[in-house]
């Protein structure tokens, strides 16, 4: 189990009638942007099934699904937007973007969300995804006080990219990084064989680290999520079934695994002591080592003696690593990468016997 952290960006709040936004000459040298027409149907089922078939995303491609968006967008439904780029007016589009926008009483206004934003891999490197993002800022900051999207976690040339642009995490998970952990444990366990699944949740509140008050009411706001996502997958006909989990990510998966009583195998990577109260209902009766768990001793996240304790009262193996924080970061980058070998190694060969 993996998860996509929002990311959210201040514009401006006003408001403005809907109307296509346009590039003015200038731009139009270096890229070319318009609104779906009834002509483009192929060309966005085209690239849109290239995104769902790329690593930003780990739902398949349905096609009556694409449909039903672009017709909506052609028919200029209320709050859905659809664009083609292009690098010149009269050439192959190069990607496109689908936005909408919602109310949200927090932030006083509606808010911009990014829910797709795609480039051909042929088009990449070229600044693009950039300077669309520049543009549809520019062009909707009079109809909504913030932008926000998702990205997976394994995603780090994205993340760099919204990062870049001003985009910072939605949630004090903006601590909890190394999500190199869970995205090449999810690559391991793809190559073993195993069918991958990433589940997402919505944008936590602020301020969980250091409050239990906060951090109970992040975990029942991710949990409904993930009961809803989770609830057409037939868990029965798999043979093995492993959660990939951090952070408090791990009280998240081992919640679910234990609520519907599956003989699920966990990876934790820095569990936080809330989440052992779920790790010791998830365990196998019987096979109290179908999980494995990492944790780093200079963790702001969790105290180290706390979290020895609760891993040997429920007998969890549990792997230190020395001088490393909530991230399995030491500031060392080449002790750093030795790290993420020795973790993913020791991942590998309990994925190898799940």
């Amino acid at each position: 189990m993996t998860f996509a952290p929002a990311f959210a960006k201040i514009i401006q709040n006003e408001k403005e009638g809907k109307r296509a936004p346009s590039f003015s000459a200038a731009e139009k040298r270096f890229m070319y942007v318009r609104y779906f027409s009834e002509n483009d149907r192929e060309t966005f089922l085209k690239l849109c099934e290239e995104f769902y078939s790329s690593h930003a995303t780990m739902r398949p491609f349905d096609a009556a699904i694409a449909e039903k968006t672009f017709q909506r967008v052609v028919d200029h439904h209320e709050n859905l937007w659809g664009y083609l780029i292009f690098e010149k007016e009269d050439e192959p589009a190069a990607g496109y973007g689908l936005l909408t926008t919602y109310w949200c009483n927090e932030e006083g206004g509606n808010v911009l969300l990014l829910d797709e934003l795609y480039i051909s891999p042929e088009f990449r490197h070229r600044g693009y995804a950039k300077r669309f993002m520049d543009w549809i800022e520019e062009k909707f900051k009079k109809r909504a006080v913030s932008m926000t999207l998702e990205v997976l976690t394994g995603n780090q040339r994205a993340i760099s990219l919204y990062k870049e642009e001003g985009f910072d995490p939605d949630s004090d998970e903006r601590d909890a990084e190394g999500h190199e952990f869970v995205y090449y444990s999810k690559k391991l366990a793809k190559y073993l064989g195993f069918e991958i699944l990433e589940v997402a949740y919505p944008p936590l509140p602020s301020g969980i680290k250091g409050s239990p008050d906060k951090m109970e009411e992040a975990f029942l706001l991710a949990r409904a999520q993930i009961e809803d996502q989770l609830s057409s997958i037939p868990f029965a006909r798999y043979d093995s079934v492993v959660f990939l989990s951090k952070s408090i990510g791990t009280a998240l998966a081992a919640s679910y695994a234990g609520d519907h009583a599956l003989p699920a195998q966990h990876v934790y990577y820095t569990p936080v002591a809330a989440s052992f109260p779920f790790i010791e209902a998830a365990i196998t009766p019987g096979d109290a080592l179908n999980q494995i768990a990492f944790h780093g001793t200079a963790d702001s996240w969790a105290e180290t003696t706390q979290i020895q304790a609760l891993a040997k009262q429920i007998n969890l193996p549990l792997h230190l690593i020395p001088n490393a924080d909530h991230s399995l970061e030491t500031g060392d980058v080449l002790k750093d990468l030795d790290i993420l070998k020795e973790v993913m190694t020791q991942t590998f060969h309990f994925l190898k016997m799940c």
